[in-house]
This record gives structure tokens, C-alpha cells and sequence, in this order.
């Protein structure tokens, strides 16, 4: 073979070089252990790269283990004798650092040799993390035609290791997570350098066999991300103060225009929360505890993220009774404020419900970016959508009253303990994860099912939010997830 056939495909694997010189050392695999989980095959050398900012690029495909003669060889296996197969050769770098151009991509088809073998030359790849894709088209190998891989290139010769997509290895796994953030380039921003080395280490934690591992693996490195805290609205409400609908309809305004950035928690407490015939019981022990705190005196009105109201550019609603609390008509301007802020701590959370025993399980994973020199403690409050019930509504007609008017985000229950959340003992420093579990028995109605009660539970109407403030105080970040 020459020095030109970059590419050669065998039945039991393929190895490309992108840049530079090769020689191809025959067919054979690297390891050919009956125990292990994945064979990798055909051994390639490559001549280094005399560049200081370019690398030479080896794929190689892993395939699970199968009991083959090694000392067998055979090419690809054409699907349609008369349609020849054609390999697509993809190699997307992955531009950190640079939203206008996030991803710098190397594409090419060539038609396989009728001795099933396959070439090409990509010129000057840079020295950036790399995701490697490789399709056949009308061919396959072991029946696979689809495979990828990813890895931080380094300058001169690279491995590049690529498996079938879909075989849940580790390699399977990390290629998600990269193609995950390459398809959200904003997330990008802030990546180390050793993109792909950092998520494998977050993979390597993770149990594979998760029917959602694609997911978590995404979710679970992004963890490690340095983010802007997410904005956290405790709206003081009442289905007996008719100017409340307007709070609820600039909340859900803010919501519409930031989503995943900002969260509501309606909290029915105070004088027009009281229970009142025919109305509904909203109320909480917590709600009122967080309401007592606030020391708000009219209605509706907010805090967001429990932050004094001149650090997030608003005048408070009373500055003599309570700092943190504002008019509804300022929350747009501090959510946007409060979204600017980093936050030393990641949240990320799943909320399972147990038909059978009504169970729910909610588990809480924390990453400090930032070291938290403050006690820090984990809140987790259960809220509920789509309650009916009777609510004063200056905006019709006297008596001013809507009927079946839609409560939603109403604070139910606080999972952890007490009104504050449970105080966080692991440790807090940069690089820390703590993960949390609770369980908790949902009831099938809070304060009954009449008009004067809470209503009944639906199940598919709940959410799970969780938070972490510096004592009872400062809102660090938070969470809002869906009830599985």
C-alpha cells in the first residue's frame, strides 16, 4: 500500500489519518481478549506533524467483542452487490471560546473500492477538541454503519478512538455529550480546553446501564460549568386580593420570555390567602413562614432570589417594613438583573413518582464552581398547576369575581425540613458535588376537595423545585423539574 491510502477498511475495523504521512501495519487487532468489552483493530503509525498548532488525526473503530479470527480479513460488506458503498468522513473541532464560529467542520464521501478499502486527506486540523464521525452508506462493518468518537487533539499524531453509535460504552457516551453541547453552542463559553477528557471523567461516574444515561451524562457534566444563577420569584398572592392576576400575568410574561432561566413560586399567604368560603386553601406553614420573613404588607408583591431590592436596580415596596419585597411591576427588571449574577453552586434534579405506593423520590445533585465560605442549606419545595378555584379579580366586572380561575406554581409542601431547607454539612469548597435524596408521601388532596379546600393532587401537575440559599436568606441558584 502507499503512502497515499489514508483509509482502509477491514470487516473488523477501520483507521484514517488526517494530515500528513502513514503506513498501515497490516490487519490485526490491538487487543484480542476474549474478556474484554470492546476489540479495537487495524494499527496505524503516523508521522508527526513539524506544525506547532496542527495534529495529524488516527480513527479507529472499537467494535464489542465478538469471537473472530484475527487472523482473517475481509472488507466491507456491500449491502447491494451492484450499489457500490460510499464513507462519509467527518471530523467537527470544536472552536472554543468563539460563539460566532463554535465548530469548525472536515466533510468528505468516497466511494469504496471494489477491494473495499477507502482514502482521504483532510489538510491542517487544528489543535482543539474533536468529535469524529464515521457513516457507510450501503455498506457495513459487523453490520454497523454508523460509529463516532471524541477527543482532545494534541499536537502531531493523535488516536481517535470511534464505536457504534448506540452501544452504550463509555466512548458512546461522551460522543452524546459532545455532540449534546456542540448542538447548544452557547454552552460552550466557558469550556476547559480538555473539553472531551472532562466529560469522560464525569461519565466514568455514571452507571451506564441508566436507560437515560445520554441524558444524565449531559446534565451531569454541565454541572461543572460556571453559570449565571437562575432568577427565583416568591410571589406573595391570595385568591382573595383582586389586583393579584396582574402579578400572576406579568410572572407568567417573564417566564415565557426566559425559559429555564426563571422560576415562580407562588406563595398564598397573608391577610387574602386566609381561607374564605367557596375561594380555596392555599395555604402553607412554610408559605407563611417565608411571608412572615418578608414583612410585606401589600399584595401583589415579590422577592427575587431573597436579594435586597437596590442590588438588583429596584426601589423595595416599603424600604421601612422590609428590603427584599417589590411591586410586581419591578420583578421583570430584577429577574434580569438577578440572571447577570454567577452562582457558586449547580443544581440538577429528578423528581420520580411510585404510582403503587405514591411515593416520591427526588434526588439533588450540587457542584460548586465556587468556593461558599456561608452555611449553605438545600431547599426543596413541591408546587402544583392547573388548581381551580374562585379568584377577586379587579379587572371584571363587580363582583369581581373569576370562577375556575387557574392557579398555577402554587407552593404545596417543602420536601426538606422545616421552612428553611436542610443545612448542607458536606463540604461547599470549588469542585464539591453533594448529592441529596428525599422521599415523600403525596397525599391525594391538601385541605380537602370542597370549594373552600386546596384541591386534589394530579400527579401530572406537579413540579419539584429546589434551591440553595446562604442561610435563610440570599437564593444562590435553583431548579425547577417535572414530576416523572
Amino acid at each position: 500500500m502507499s503512502n497515499s491510502d489514508l483509509f482502509r477498511v477491514t470487516p473488523l475495523g477501520i483507521s484514517v489519518v488526517l494530515v500528513l504521512v502513514l503506513s498501515v501495519v497490516g490487519c490485526r487487532f490491538f487487543v484480542n481478549n476474549p474478556e474484554s468489552r470492546e476489540i479495537a483493530v487495524n494499527n496505524v503509525s503516523t508521522t508527526p506533524s513539524s506544525s506547532g498548532n496542527t495534529a495529524s488525526v488516527q480513527f479507529q473503530i472499537i467494535l464489542p467483542q465478538t469471537k473472530i479470527d484475527s487472523s482473517s480479513c475481509s472488507n466491507i460488506r456491500f449491502l447491494v452487490a451492484t450499489q457500490t458503498p460510499t464513507v462519509t468522513f467527518k471530523l467537527v473541532l470544536v472552536n472554543l471560546r468563539n460563539l460566532a464560529s463554535p465548530t469548525i467542520t472536515f466533510s468528505r464521501d468516497v466511494q469504496v473500492s471494489a477491494s473495499g478499502t477507502a482514502s482521504t486527506t483532510f489538510e491542517s486540523v487544528p489543535v482543539l477538541p474533536a468529535l469524529a464521525d464515521i457513516h457507510i452508506s450501503r455498506g457495513s462493518i459487523a453490520s454497523i454503519s454508523d460509529f463516532h468518537g471524541a477527543a482532545d487533539l494534541a499536537t502531531g499524531a493523535n488516536k481517535l478512538e470511534t464505536v457504534a453509535k448506540g452501544s452504550g460504552s463509555v466512548g458512546d457516551v461522551v460522543s452524546h455529550v459532545i455532540e449534546d453541547l456542540i448542538a447548544s453552542p452557547t454552552t460552550l463559553a466557558s469550556a476547559p480546553m480538555d473539553l472531551v477528557t472532562r466529560v469522560k471523567m464525569v461519565v466514568n461516574g455514571l452507571s451506564l446501564v441508566s436507560a437515560t444515561i445520554f441524558q444524565d451524562a449531559t446534565n451531569a457534566f454541565l454541572l461543572t460549568f460556571p453559570r449565571n444563577r437562575v432568577a427565583l420569584l416568591e410571589d406573595f398572592t391570595g385568591v382573595g386580593c383582586g389586583c393579584c392576576p396582574y402579578g400572576h400575568q406579568e410572572a407568567k410574561a417573564i417566564l415565557d420570555a426566559n425559559p429555564g432561566k426563571f422560576i415562580v413560586l407562588a406563595t398564598h399567604s397573608g391577610p387574602f390567602a386566609s381561607p374564605y368560603y367557596g375561594y380555596g386553601d392555599f395555604t402553607t406553614i412554610q408559605g407563611d413562614a417565608i411571608h412572615l420573613q418578608a414583612n410585606t404588607h401589600a399584595y401583589p408583591s415579590g422577592t427575587m432570589n431573597r436579594l435586597n431590592c437596590p442590588e438588583l436596580g429596584v426601589s423595595p415596596l416599603d424600604a421601612s417594613s422590609s428590603l427584599i419585597v417589590m411591586n410586581y411591576w419591578d420583578w421583570s427588571t430584577a429577574a434580569a438583573k438577578a440572571m447577570t449574577l454567577p452562582t457558586p453552586v449547580n443544581i440538577g434534579a429528578k423528581a420520580v413518582f411510585a404510582t403503587e405506593t405514591r411515593m416520591l423520590t427526588v434526588k439533588v445533585d450540587l457542584y460548586y464552581t465556587t468556593s461558599e465560605i456561608v452555611a449553605n442549606n438545600l431547599n426543596i419545595s413541591l408546587l402544583q398547576d392547573k388548581l381551580l378555584s374562585t379568584q377577586m379579580d379587579y379587572s371584571l366586572p363587580d363582583p369581581c369575581k373569576a370562577y375556575n380561575y387557574e392557579q398555577n406554581n402554587v407552593l404545596r409542601d417543602m420536601l426538606s425540613s422545616g421552612n428553611w431547607g436542610d443545612p448542607i454539612s458536606e463540604p461547599t469548597t470549588a469542585g464539591s458535588k453533594v448529592t441529596k435524596t428525599y422521599t415523600y408521601a403525596v397525599p391525594n388532596d391538601y385541605h380537602g376537595t370542597t370549594s373552600s379546600g386546596g384541591g386534589a393532587v394530579v400527579v401530572d401537575n406537579l413540579s419539584v423545585v429546589a434551591f440553595v440559599t446562604r442561610g435563610q436568606l440570599e437564593i444562590l441558584n435553583a431548579i425547577k423539574v417535572n414530576v416523572q
